[in-house]
């Protein structure tokens, strides 16, 4: 209860930062041998902080898992596809970053940016369906299961669940807007919540929060540029800000030009083969795959999943070109658009009007989807490139 927390807190300002006399003359008074004291000492960490952790956790694994299910039925094998994801967690997060004219990994630009953190917001953009959620979730599960060796702790906070909330609070001070921001992690007890990063931000700890706006592009235009500027404003911060959104003209280095930004680049081809093999897909299937299918497509770990479990509902054996799948490629396009639109329904916080979103949207990923069946036919070129007028 309320009582055990303060007692908690008392105990770690108070007697666990101390000398060890201290610590031991209390353990003899309450009758510990060393193992009882640690085990109080972690169950004391746990209540005021370690909570938090466990608590971001549950999160970043739900949302993994809703994601997983509109592209793999079978509960099973749903399970065992996530639990491979966790365990090669670090493997993902070796995924490519580009800034600026310097390449290299996801985890290694995170790191660099924190060590030369003065202060700035970091943007990280990315395509639709190249796996920036998904990334963004195994880096919260590394880093909150303590797996990276940079002690980093990511805190994502998904901005369309927070829309209304923070464009009301544009006019409050820097430290009640992050305050307001945080609170979502848990809205019974902000205080504790504001305890726990606090403690993190300790030196003594050694722990570096890091927190996360997800999905800036989910919400109103007009509500982006006002938490944009508002972000850009930010003084004194505690500790660093990513931004991830899919690429803008308000979301690029000409429109912010005081923030740091990174685009996350497509797969590398270890990491589309490991999907297609933890999917356990056929030889002849993998083989097929990756002769046939364009590298728009595969790019995409969405439409890369997509067109695994496509294929598996057809001919697997006789792959992507086989006479009896009646050209799985296009099967595939028209499942990615159906899967597409579903997936920005989920995702958008208000209701576009005139609809002309989706239909851009939707007009772009036909003309993409007609192009390659195109290819894939022998009518188009392949070095024929789609026009598509749409952001």
């Amino acid at each position: 209860g309320e009582d055990r927390y303060l007692l908690a807190q008392l105990r770690t300002e108070k007697l666990w930062s101390g000398n060890d006399k201290i610590i031991n003359q209390y353990c003899d008074w309450i009758g510990w041998d060393n193992s009882e004291k640690e085990v109080a000492k972690s169950h004391d960490l746990y209540l005021i902080a370690e909570w938090m952790k466990e608590e971001l956790i549950k999160k970043y694994t739900r949302d993994i898992e809703k994601g997983l299910e509109r592209l793999i039925a079978d509960k099973t094998e749903r399970k065992t596809y996530l639990q491979r994801m966790h365990d090669e967690a670090l493997f993902w997060l070796a995924r490519p970053v580009e800034s600026g004219n310097n390449k290299q990994t996801f985890l290694q630009w995170i790191k660099n940016e924190i060590e030369q953190w003065d202060g700035e917001i970091l943007y990280l953009t990315s395509e639709a369906a190249m796996g920036k959620s998904t990334t963004i979730n195994l880096f919260g599960l590394a880093g909150c299961g303590d797996k990276l060796s940079s002690n980093i702790i990511p805190i994502r906070i998904k901005i369309r669940e927070l829309e209304d909330e923070i464009v009301n609070s544009l006019n409050k001070t820097d430290q009640d807007f992050i305050k307001l921001i945080l609170n979502t992690i848990n809205v019974e007890s902000v205080e504790k919540t504001n305890y726990a990063i606090n403690h993190y931000l300790d030196s003594k700890n050694k722990s570096q929060p890091l927190l996360i706006l997800d999905g800036m592009d989910e919400i109103k235009r007009v509500n982006q540029q006002k938490l944009l500027d508002r972000l850009s404003n930010l003084v004194d911060l505690k500790f660093p800000i990513i931004v991830t959104s899919r690429p803008s003209n308000l979301v690029s280095p000409e429109s912010i030009p005081g923030g740091r930004h990174a685009q996350l680049c497509h797969l590398s081809p270890e990491q589309r083969m490991k999907i297609l093999q933890n999917l356990e897909m056929s030889a002849e299937a993998l083989e097929s795959m990756q002769d046939y299918l364009s590298p728009e497509l595969i790019d995409r770990p969405f439409a890369l999943m997509i067109a695994a479990k496509t294929l598996r509902k057809s001919e697997e054996l006789e792959g992507v070109m086989g006479t009896r799948n009646d050209l799985s490629i296009s099967k595939i396009c028209q499942e990615y658009l159906r899967q597409f639109d579903y997936r920005e329904d989920t995702k958008r916080t208000w209701d576009d009007d005139d609809n002309s979103l989706r239909r851009n949207s939707k007009a772009a990923l036909e003309t993409i989807a007609n192009h390659q069946i195109g290819v894939m036919c022998g009518d188009i070129d392949e070095d024929t490139f789609p026009t598509i007028d749409t952001e």
